[in-house]
């Protein structure tokens, strides 16, 4: 039962309750002829869905910006780029020579990370020792695989070394943020249990892990793992800039590539991104200085067509236009 969870002096009001249901306008999801103000009018109907934001907090083109996560993390700091705000995490620059397919990657693609467990170790990386090599593979022929950066070929260790410096100079940086946007993707997550650190990428990528399976282990986390490593991110940023970083949670809408249980791999996509919504929106409402931003949901009312190319998991560069001007259009001030 409910009362079994909170204490009575956690409930709300009926009072207030009751008066937010009058000043709501936006609180009906049935459509009625000619309304405007309803869910189903808003959600389904035309171009683009008309969610109202109402954002806790905003912020102006003098303060610092930090993005943390996938695809949607590296749009948002780039939109911030383009409004002449200072996108802290544009300043990691790793050659694009290192990177797979070079000619297509911008140099901080790298920082792109899958889940919330990865976010928090690469959080932690530059109070490591083994900085450089933690959560590395090294292969038979001498080269390292790096399964905490995203996008990377095959590395000599010097340009191992190289790419992890970029990472560490640009995680230090968090000190300096005062905001910190955050995207999660995924649930399903891998384990080195030798580095004692959660990779970013899956070890079955690489056939040299299958000569120490023992390594690693594998955990799709559930929504009370997820609220708790949120939280314990969100204290480890108000630690890191003394207080002062307002933090935006948001779910990547860009779909699991895969999955490594035994379920379709759709559902294994809506338990992620149902885990991570909920827990996202559940830690915001605790804090006044964390907020949930909607991009999932604004991605899952579009049509089909509009947000997503042929392959089903790339954005269409016009839906995802729009969603960063919507998103800067809430949360920039000026």
């Amino acid at each position: 039962m409910v009362t079994s969870l909170r204490s009575e002096g956690e409930f709300i009001e009926f009072p207030l309750v009751y008066r937010l249901t009058q000043i709501n306008r936006n609180r009906i999801y049935r459509a009625s002829s000619g309304d405007t103000d309803s869910g189903a009018a808003r959600a389904y109907v035309g171009e683009f869905p008309d969610i109202r934001v109402r954002p806790k907090f905003r912020f102006s083109r003098s303060e610092n910006i930090f993005a943390i996560g996938s695809h949607i993390a590296r749009n948002f700091e780039f939109a911030c780029h383009k409004r002449k705000t200072n996108a802290l995490s544009l300043q990691c620059k790793v050659p694009g020579s290192l990177y797979e397919r070079s000619s297509e990657t911008p140099g901080n693609a790298a920082l792109n990370v899958q889940t919330a467990h990865a976010v928090l170790d690469l959080m932690r990386l530059p109070e490591r020792r083994d900085w450089s090599r933690a959560g590395a593979i090294e292969l038979e022929d001498g080269s390292w695989a790096d399964l905490m950066m995203s996008g990377l070929r095959h590395l000599t260790q010097d340009e191992m070394e190289t790419a992890r410096g970029e990472l560490i100079a640009v995680y230090q940086l968090l000190d300096r943020a005062d905001i910190v946007f955050i995207s999660l993707e995924g649930t399903e997550s891998w384990f080195d249990g030798r580095d004692r650190i959660f990779v970013n990428k899956s070890p079955a990528i690489e056939v040299a892990s299958l000569r120490s399976p023992e390594r690693y282990s594998f955990v799709n986390i559930d929504p009370a793992e997820a609220m708790e490593c949120i939280e314990e991110i969100i204290g480890r940023l108000q630690q890191r800039t003394k207080g002062r970083a307002r933090i935006v949670l948001s779910v990547s809408p860009v779909p699991v590539h895969g999955t490594y249980t035994a379920d379709d791999v759709i559902l294994a996509d809506r338990y992620a991104k149902a885990t991570l919504a909920s827990a996202a929106q559940a830690v915001a409402a605790r804090h006044d200085h964390v907020d949930y931003y909607p991009v999932l949901e604004i991605c899952a009312c579009g049509s089909h067509t509009a947000v997503w190319a042929q392959d089903g998991v790339t954005m269409q560069r016009s839906y995802l236009n729009m969603v960063l001007e919507k998103m800067m259009s809430d949360l920039l001030l000026d």
